[in-house]
């Protein structure tokens, strides 16, 4: 640009248009977007140049200023201390943490601010799917003709083409206006001939980026690949230090948990070889205690034998509940409907409800529709949360079960008019063996969680004064 200005004053003239070629390619490209009156052609040694002009002297010497051009193109230079003052401000900027997005800013910034570069895009690469999306577009100020955004555009890479070569081949490319337009959102953004270069990391491509010079020269393209090497450099980097950041959450939680996870499967593990040496006798007991009940007349006991009838069902539930914790059960998927799984539920718990003295009230928008779980063990997690909900409701109140769409999960909620639950507690609710009943194995939550994790699907939970608020999440 800097020559461009230098030669009109030279030689008191005004140029709309040049372009330089030598035997293999563009070496200098100007155009200031209007129309040139007059025009000048002429070779000089390796050089083919034009000169389109919107005032000529009649004294100009077209020689001579061809001579210029010529010189100015064999001694260009690109100017190290600046770019390496700009290269570090950027590697600064990486090494203090910046976002991915703030590191690309700072450095297209930059490449607009030498005034060589008018528009400059940035397109990341997604080898899933073939194609390249666009997560930055900058636009020098002073510039206010209209132009399309770029940013969130994505172009498929379903064929060879310009994109393809450079993204794949690690080259710059100087690419004239007319050749874009098989990317008719990429013309729609830059009004004259672009550069196109890719960004690469050892794994291989990771995107290109499109810039629309002021002017084209060699020192242009240098800087240009200059700026690539560095734009490379931040998205490497910047990955490093996200990896870097998780290994470090990872290690902290882990040091966090490793001791309670560790002490968490000693007790699984003793409790589940426990409750089997358990189920057999108590199998046992129960078919003689069954057995007695035709020998036992006298009223006395009876009330015994219910009694001991009463408390083996009990200690049943406590061995099922923690040998099904313990167990990796497959599960059984199979169509069924939200509807359907709280009407069994409803129907399994009528009795509490009733001598609890507890209305129950149904919001289901969307009961009929379909969903893919294992079905006994929906009912299985729903049970466990209203049996849950009707145990914090011993003096009567209000259960309320809802359900409805949220994008693409089902949300089933399930509330209670309890007392609720302390702020202290109710984050340890879902932790195995933890519990506030006097008779339970605390571990009811915790299968309902493990069972909706197998769905993908997950558990929460929020409490108040006023009640308490289960909310189960699955997929569609």
């Amino acid at each position: 640009m800097e020559n461009v200005i230098l030669a009109e004053k030279i030689f008191k003239t005004k140029f709309a248009d040049i372009k330089i070629t030598d035997d293999k390619e563009i070496v200098f490209r100007y155009a200031n977007g209007s129309k040139a009156h007059r025009e000048i052609h002429i070779k000089r040694g390796i050089y083919d140049m034009y000169f389109g002009l919107n005032i000529m002297p009649e004294d100009l010497d077209g020689d001579l200023l061809a001579e210029f051009f010529e010189y100015q193109l064999k001694n260009f230079s690109l100017s190290c201390p600046e770019n390496i003052f700009k290269c570090s401000d950027i590697l600064l900027g990486i090494l203090e943490n910046k976002t991915l997005d703030d590191s690309l800013r700072l450095i297209t910034d930059q490449l607009i601010s030498t005034g060589k570069f008018k528009r400059i895009g940035l397109m990341l690469f997604n080898e899933a799917v073939m194609s390249l999306r666009c997560v930055l577009y900058v636009i020098s100020e002073g510039i206010d003709e209209s132009y399309r955004d770029l940013r969130g555009v994505t172009i498929h890479l379903d064929g060879k083409s310009i994109l393809t070569d450079v993204l794949f081949y690690n080259k710059v490319q100087y690419v004239e206006y007319e050749n874009i337009e098989y990317y008719d959102e990429i013309k729609k953004c830059f009004k004259n001939d672009v550069l196109v270069g890719n960004i690469y990391s050892k794994n291989g491509p990771t995107g290109v980026v499109i810039a629309e010079p002021s002017y084209y020269d060699k020192s242009v393209d240098e800087q240009f690949k200059f700026y690539l090497r560095i734009i490379s450099l931040a998205v490497e980097l910047n990955k490093m230090f996200k990896m870097y950041d998780f290994a470090l959450e990872d290690i902290k939680y882990f040091k966090e948990n490793m001791a309670k996870t560790n002490s968490l499967a000693q007790v699984g593990k003793f409790a589940a070889t426990v409750a089997h040496e358990i189920k057999n006798p108590l199998v046992a007991i129960g078919g003689f205690a069954s057995k007695l009940e035709k020998y036992i007349t006298n009223s006395k006991g009876r009330t015994y034998l219910n009694i001991v009838n009463t408390e083996i069902e009990r200690l049943d539930r406590i061995v099922s509940d923690i040998l099904g914790y313990s167990r990796q059960t497959k599960l059984n998927f199979v169509n069924t409907t939200v509807g359907n799984i709280v009407n069994q539920v409803i129907e399994l718990v009528s009795e509490k409800l009733s001598i609890n003295s507890i209305d129950v009230k149904l919001n289901m928008e969307n009961e009929d529709e379909f969903i893919y779980v294992d079905e006994k063990r929906m009912k299985q997690v729903l049970l466990n949360i209203v049996e849950n909900a009707i145990h914090a409701m011993e003096e009567g109140g209000v259960l309320k079960i809802s359900s409805k769409h949220c994008q693409d999960r089902m949300i089933i909620n399930v509330e209670d008019s309890g007392p609720g639950i302390p702020p202290d507690i109710i984050n340890k609710v879902f932790e195995p063996f933890f519990s506030t009943k006097d008779h339970g194995t605390g571990l009811g939550l915790a299968i309902c969680k493990e069972i909706l994790s197998k769905h993908g699907g997950n558990i929460y939970m929020e409490s108040g004064s006023s009640g308490t608020k289960v909310t189960v999440e699955l997929p569609l």
